[in-house]
């Protein structure tokens, strides 16, 4: 009985491995279309922890942005462009995907690590931001990258908002 089970069971399991097999080698890479590594998190900045008096007052958004370093070196500088919601009420269709209603540019400054650039930034006026694009950047070997007409670089800041340092 046992080995017409595993007869039985190899000829199902043939198809699989096979594909699995010529997936994996078969194919050609897929091109990383984004030369540069960012990574957005938010920081804390909610009214009920204003205890310094270096917090920006009003409504806003703060992020750390990591970008992390390239065979051009670390990034000192970038573009942005920061796309998200206002406090405004605002009518919409219920959609996980529905398109930011303000688009900010800001110019960042990043301190520069031996593996990676941070930057912390204050994004004034916007309750929620839903993506960030990266519309330039420069290197800290004077090179410099912007996309192409049919690249963009842009990523989703992470979900995760603490309420304290």
């Amino acid at each position: 009985m046992k080995p017409a089970f595993v007869l039985v069971f190899l000829v199902y399991l043939a198809p699989t491995i096979n594909f699995a097999q010529a997936t994996q080698f078969g194919s050609d890479p897929v091109p990383i279309a984004c030369p540069i590594l960012l990574h957005a998190q938010h920081l804390s900045d909610g009214d009920l922890v204003k205890t310094d008096g270096a917090h920006p007052k009003g409504i806003g958004q703060a992020l750390r942005l990591t970008v992390a370093s390239s065979t051009h070196g670390v990034v000192t500088q970038a573009d942005i462009l920061l796309h998200g919601w206002t406090p405004k009420g605002k009518y919409t269709q219920a959609a996980p995907d529905s398109n930011a209603t303000v688009t900010r540019r800001q110019h960042i400054q990043f301190a520069a690590g031996s593996d990676q650039s941070i930057a912390d930034i204050w994004v004034a006026g916007l309750s929620a931001i839903t993506s960030i694009e990266i519309a330039s950047a420069i290197y800290s070997d004077g090179s410099a990258w912007s996309p192409s007409a049919n690249l963009s670089c842009s990523i989703k800041p992470d979900l995760f908002m603490p309420v304290k340092h």
